[in-house]
């Protein structure tokens, strides 16, 4: 067993690739070699050592994502490892991982552990044999606060595992683990997630890019200044952006969002296991390309929007920032008093940082050597070359000379250039914009790409769009930030935007460049009207993921429960008289809440807006789709929200009681179902004890998707990510929307003790079922299986 000792076997992992499908790109980013859920449904076996000192078994208790993760139980000392088998649910001699740069794992230790050490061996005659090795390497060495208690995702170079002759990188098809205790140890080691990536993809969900809209937000038609704070409400700016970095991260809130980020960045970069340290600064860098000289506001002249520079700066404040760490500017145009005005009143320790320097601006040397490139000078501005992490907020519009001006061109006024642009070298070609986003100390210090796509335009200057003129948009501003940790994925969904709203094509060649050199992941979407990307469209595939969120329908159904006094009541008919559901307990999703009037009103509408918001006025599932005749068929037929009812036994094709589900549901169950992004329905519910609650759904999902809660108008949950349950072996493809599964501990929501409405919002994603979910008390076990 070269390294190994060979008295013990060790887990056996044959991979499946997952193939990307990217628009006018096919390529493989990565191979998702197991996610924890085929311990749970493989023909696999528990292993204890003679001693009993050593297992590796499933176990379902604190997974990464999913449902179950591996458990290496180590205790004792010597030379300590474990075997998992599951030959027989993956056929195959392996994996060809050629193309792969990174193994990726996720890993979390509890107990008092020692330094865990890993191997790949490839297929062969014989899987145990020195020759089929590489090399073990240390997991401590890529992740130095490993042994924390927490989950960490640990990336190893596969050039790091070196290899012997026979060695074969087309079968790669086991994982080697164990510790080396010189000392007693008695810990477990959980392993979840692995797989290989080619280093593309960037981001703690790798290519995911925010869509943020909110219609409140941007409110100018035309008349007066577009940047005026009357039509621009700041608290709104604020929700958005906070939406947006929450749906990027996993975090609830700016701070825990915040620290989501810099942990993923820092890790990324050599320093895992580290947040924001006070006096690591941290540069914005926006667009004020129509500010060559100094002045109050210039006009409708596009440049960046006040409001967004606060929202940002706001954010990190919240986060634990301190002011002093930050800088915001254009150190090559002149800061507007609009923007200056609006960060120095309410941060004046955030250093705003322009060319003049004039009024309480600063401006900075510049550092020679940091760019080296023939286009542009070889040159960065000495706050931006200084910063730990930098901020690239880049405004949606035109240039006559690059076609586009995004976060890319946006590094330009770094490079120490001057104000007037005829005195500089040249503008920089598609290579230097490629090159921005591969340089180190340009696109690689970004920790956050930031779209400001309130007002477009498909000018470079002047004012953008007349006030409500985008079609796209019901007549209304885009209103949007357009968010990601993979700056090509925003260029590309940035662009998809701006071509769709202005017509106008071309000039994005150096993203695609860009991340053919490891910079990020492109792609394009499938249309304008559906804007699936590669991983919308299957969610093993890699490569983008737009996740879309409305605030503004968010925040209009946060307030339905606040309206005085409210018209909903419990859910109740001739089968069903127990009144507010029960917290802890089971919330029957089809139990939203109703009221007390004849059928004929609910069927004219007159529940819309109060005690739920669906996309049309028909129930697509009760008395139409299921026809007539029974209880379950005519549930609820007079109300919009969808209803069906798990069916089994058809003749022809099984349905609800086919052989893809990942969890059978119970037959004759009613659920909520057809969601449509943007719908909501409330539950008036009884919570028993204030506190922590876990969550647990048993739900269907084709796609993947979002959901959130709000308790009285508050939210108490921020997104929560729903898992896909697509399958691509069911040769049946409307059954997709009947894949069954139950997932635990998707997240966390804090809830008063009491009577309360929660509204349960589906943000952005279509094609989910829900039939109930399990509110369990957070420091209680949630793993009761259906």
């Amino acid at each position: 067993m070269s390294a190994f000792k060979s008295y013990i076997p060790f887990f056996t992992l044959l991979a499946a690739a997952a193939i990307c499908h990217a628009a006018g790109k096919a390529a493989t980013h990565s191979l998702v070699a197991w996610d924890g859920e085929q311990a749970a449904i493989g023909s696999g076996w528990t292993h204890v050592d003679a001693q009993g000192e050593v297992s590796l078994r499933p176990q379902s208790a604190v997974a990464h994502s999913g449902n179950t993760a591996l458990e290496l139980r180590c205790k004792g000392t010597d030379w300590l490892g474990a075997g998992w088998n599951w030959v027989a649910f993956v056929k195959g001699t392996g994996t060809d991982v050629r193309s792969m740069k990174r193994l990726i794992l996720w890993v979390k230790c509890s107990g008092r552990g020692g330094d865990l050490q890993i191997n790949l061996l490839c297929g062969g005659q014989e899987f145990d044999t020195p020759e089929h090795h590489t090399e073990k390497v240390h997991l401590l060495s890529y992740c130095p606060t490993l042994l924390d208690g927490a989950w960490h995702r640990v990336a190893i170079p596969l050039a790091d595992l070196r290899t012997v002759a026979g060695y074969d990188p087309t079968k790669v098809a086991e994982l080697q683990m164990g510790l080396l205790a010189t000392q007693p140890v008695d810990c477990s080691f959980l392993i979840d997630d692995i797989g290989f990536d080619d280093g593309a993809a960037k981001g703690i969900f790798p290519g995911r890019v925010v869509w943020v809209y909110n219609p409140n937000a941007a409110k100018w038609t035309g008349t007066g200044n577009y940047w005026d704070a009357a039509v621009n409400p700041q608290a709104e700016y604020d929700k958005s952006f906070t939406a947006g970095i929450a749906a990027l991260s996993g975090g609830k809130g700016d701070a825990d969002s915040w620290d989501k980020l810099f942990r993923w960045f820092n890790e990324a970069h050599g320093r895992a296991g580290t947040g924001y340290r006070a006096g690591d600064m941290i540069a914005i860098k926006i667009n004020q390309n129509n500010s060559a000289e100094p002045g109050a506001d210039h006009g409708n002249a596009m440049n960046a929007n006040p409001q967004t520079c606060v929202a940002i700066v706001a954010s990190l404040v919240k986060a634990g920032v301190p002011q002093a760490d930050i800088w915001i500017g254009d150190p090559s145009r002149a800061v507007t008093d609009n923007i200056f005005q609006a960060i120095h009143r309410a941060f004046p320790e955030v250093k705003v940082v322009d060319h003049f320097g004039n009024d309480g601006r600063v401006t900075t040397t510049t550092v020679d050597g940091a760019f080296p490139n023939h286009d542009v000078k070889n040159a960065e501005s000495a706050c931006f070359y200084h910063a730990r992490y930098l901020i690239n907020q880049p405004l949606l519009k035109g240039h006559e000379g690059q076609v586009i001006t995004f976060g890319a061109k946006n590094f330009y006024g770094i490079c120490g250039i001057l104000p007037d642009w005829r005195m500089n070298k040249r503008h920089p070609g598609d290579s230097t914009l490629t090159a921005f986003l591969t340089n180190p100390n340009f696109g690689g210090k970004v920790i956050l790409w930031a779209m400001d796509a309130m007002y477009p335009s498909p000018a470079l200057d002047g004012a953008p769009f007349n006030g409500a003129a985008l079609t796209h948009f019901d007549g209304k501003p885009m209103s949007s930030f357009i968010l990601s940790l993979d700056g090509c994925a925003e260029e590309c969904v940035s662009y998809d935007f701006w071509s769709a709203i202005s017509g106008q094509s071309g000039g994005i060649d150096y993203a695609d460049r860009a991340a053919a050199a490891g910079a990020g992941i492109a792609g394009h979407w499938n249309n304008p009207t559906a804007k699936q990307y590669a991983k919308n469209l299957d969610p093993n595939a890699d490569g983008i993921e737009l996740v879309a969120i409305r605030v503004a329908e968010r925040t209009a159904a946060s307030t339905t429960p606040a309206v005085k006094p409210y018209l909903g009541v419990p859910f109740h008919d001739s089968a069903y008289q127990g009144g507010p559901q029960l917290i802890p307990g089971k919330l029957q999703n089809e139990y939203y809440d109703t009221m007390d009037i004849p059928d004929d009103q609910k069927a004219a509408g007159a529940e819309e807006g109060i005690t739920y918001h669906d996309s049309d006025n028909r129930n697509s599932g009760s008395g139409t789709f299921n026809g007539k005749g029974t209880y379950l068929k005519e549930f609820r037929m007079a109300e919009s929200p969808d209803i069906s009812y798990t069916k089994f036994n058809n003749p022809e094709t099984p349905i609800d009681d086919s052989p893809y589900n990942l969890v059978k549901p119970e037959p004759d169950s009613l659920y909520l179902g057809w969601i449509a992004p943007g719908e909501w329905v409330n539950y008036t519910v009884k919570v028993g004890a204030e506190g922590f609650y876990s969550l647990n759904i048993m739900y269907t999902s084709k796609f993947g998707g979002h959901i959130s809660f709000d308790s009285d108008g508050v939210d108490v949950s921020g997104p929560l990510a729903i898992p896909s349950t697509f399958n691509a072996a069911d040769p049946v493809e409307w059954r997709q929307a009947h894949h069954w599964n139950k997932i635990f501990h998707i997240g966390k929501l804090y809830l008063k003790k009491g009577l309360q409405v929660l509204t349960l919002h589906f943000i952005d994603q279509p094609v989910m079922n829900f039939d109930y979910m399990e509110f369990v008390p957070a420091g209680a076990s949630a793993d009761a299986r259906p």
